[in-house]
């Protein structure tokens, strides 16, 4: 088993109203010194806050760096000291307790502290009956002491001890520096607020979905990737934003590249000019130099490679040895582009003068290329600005693009402009890096045997009758993108076995809103079964949720890296 450093964590605090077990609405969708007697256990908190007024977009809500060895994340501007939800060392329950207990304060506060642990799932009052048994029992199967009837003193004090989770030691995983730099991956932990999707024994779906996605960004992180959070805390984020936001980025995204080769193309135009006075012989020249220095920033880009991946394996990911290395190859990166900019002007030039090419026409046929990408730019903030109205407001659905519209025949009709926006932000992607995760928990009423992981995602653009009223929609989505990014993550899971569930990972066809609303690489992600008990035990351990959280970041790999 991996070994997995305990750190410290900060507690929320919240209660849950009875929740009872229902399948996952996916379709649309400082601490205290702890005791040298209390035990080493595993919490999963929850993320707490409230809607305000006004919103500016996602990642404003956004988690604090921890320390190097330590896994904290508290919300911005809520709160009060360093560690605002740091629980107390104050035990406010009192064992022996016996099942069967009734009207007891100490049972009403050991339901709340479960609740707030995402190990309780029910009404919080003072009877010690089957529900709290049942969290009782898998609370101390998740922390390694045998289950019983009774509620002693000794699991209390473990219960309400400020111990925190444990956290993802990224250096127990094989991950490659820089494999995913470039990429932007869109992390969607699902339902939220009152939407507390399905809900099982100990474990409630919005709860370990959120704390699962932080997991999932502090992997992919340390991988080079940007990680952009739809949803960091516990409010309840409306599916048209988590879809808004995504279209909203993409193209804010193509906006800083047009504006970028805007840029390039000036300096073209005056690096041109200053090689206006020089001879053949002497651009000549100055293309060999340019070429030579440019041989010699390579060779030293591969040694420099080299030199950090043995600092790596001989002082560790998190060493300075390690990260100066780090930060001379984000210089060296720096002084490559300017000279290869440089280089390549001088190669343009060279040509020319070469080829007798008329040098007016040419400067001519730059600035109108700058005219028409400045015309893009345009066209693409008029529709970004079309989503502002659902990424300032993100708790309320179908708003600008989104309202619905029907054709006569009843089916959904997409917005003119909104599909043209998925044709342009399709395109881009595919020769950009996206990837789009949504995270869920499953249940099934019914069926307790029912098990595994399942990925699911909108793999068809031909009209299909299980997509309903949405069948005509949108008929150009990067469907072998889609599922060639499901297949990678499939075959990652199936590899490192997340659960003890013996049945592969299944991938199936879904038109959820949030894989319908965005035309980028999607799948839906169902961890496993909240109503199977080997799953749901299985993923309220902190192994569980870093190997799904490791297939995330292989299947990722392997979909654009291959």
């Amino acid at each position: 088993m991996r070994s997995i450093k305990l750190l410290l964590a900060v507690v929320f605090i919240i209660s849950l109203t009875a929740c009872a077990p229902v399948s996952s609405p996916v379709v649309e969708t400082t601490p205290t010194a702890t005791p040298e007697s209390s035990p080493e256990f595993t919490f999963s908190p929850i993320i707490i806050a409230t809607p305000t007024p006004e919103f500016t977009p996602v990642p404003t809500i956004a988690p604090i760096e921890p320390p190097k060895d330590q896994f904290i994340y508290l919300l911005d501007g809520v709160g009060d000291g360093e560690f605002p939800y740091a629980w107390t060392d104050e035990v406010v329950a009192t064992g022996p307790i016996e099942y069967g207990t009734t009207n007891s304060n100490s049972v009403k506060a050991i339901k709340e502290r479960l609740t707030q642990l995402g190990f309780y799932c029910g009404g919080v009052n003072g009877s010690f009956d089957s529900k709290l048994r049942t969290a009782i029992n898998e609370f101390q199967e998740v922390i390694g002491v045998e289950k019983t009837s009774r509620i002693e003193q000794e699991l209390i004090d473990i219960l309400f001890s400020p111990n925190g989770i444990q956290g993802l030691d990224t250096t127990d995983y094989e991950i490659v520096a820089g494999s995913l730099s470039g990429m932007t991956v869109f992390v969607d932990a699902g339902h939220g607020g009152n939407a507390t999707g399905t809900a099982e024994g100990a474990l409630v779906e919005k709860t370990i979905v959120s704390e699962q996605s932080f997991r999932i960004k502090r992997m992919l992180e340390s991988a080079g990737a940007k990680v952009v959070m739809l949803r960091s805390d516990d409010s309840q984020i409306s599916l048209t934003y988590r879809s808004a936001y995504t279209n909203y980025v993409v193209l804010q995204d193509m906006i800083s590249d047009a504006q970028e080769k805007i840029s390039s193309l000036r300096l073209d135009i005056d690096e041109l000019l200053s090689y206006t006075s020089f001879t053949y012989s002497e651009l000549r020249e100055e293309f060999k130099n340019l070429t030579l220095t440019n041989n010699e920033l390579f060779t030293k880009s591969i040694n420099l490679d080299s030199a950090i991946e043995s600092a790596k394996a001989q002082y560790g990911g998190d060493s300075k040895e390690y990260n100066d290395l780090l930060k001379q190859r984000e210089d060296l990166n720096k002084t490559i582009q300017a000279h290869r900019l440089k280089l390549d002007i001088a190669r343009k030039r060279f040509y020319n003068y070469s080829l007798d090419v008329d040098f007016d026409q040419y400067t001519s046929a730059i600035r109108s290329e700058i005219t028409e990408l400045e015309s893009y730019c345009a066209k693409l903030g008029e529709y970004r600005a079309m989503f502002e109205i659902n990424v300032q407001n993100p708790y309320t659905e179908y708003e600008g693009l989104y309202v619905k519209t029907y054709g006569d025949d009843g089916n959904k009709i997409i917005e003119p402009a909104l599909a043209e926006i998925f044709d342009i932000t399709g395109e881009y992607c595919k020769n950009h890096k996206y990837a789009f995760i949504s995270v869920h928990i499953n249940g099934v009423d019914n069926a307790p045997k029912v098990c595994g992981t399942e990925i699911y995602v909108r793999c068809k653009n031909n009209p299909t009758s299980a997509y309903g009223i949405n069948k005509y929609y949108y008929s150009d989505y990067a469907i072998e993108d889609r599922n060639a990014l499901a297949s990678s993550i499939k075959d990652a899971y199936d590899t490192i076995l997340p659960l003890k569930c013996s049945k592969p990972t299944v991938i199936k066809d879904m038109d959820a809103f949030v894989l319908r609303e965005a035309n980028v690489p999607s799948i839906l992600l169902e961890m496993g079964y909240v109503t199977n008990q080997s799953d749901r035990v299985s993923m309220l351990t902190p192994e569980v949720r870093n190997k799904f959280a490791y297939g995330i970041y292989l299947g990722l790999c392997n979909f654009y890296l291959g």
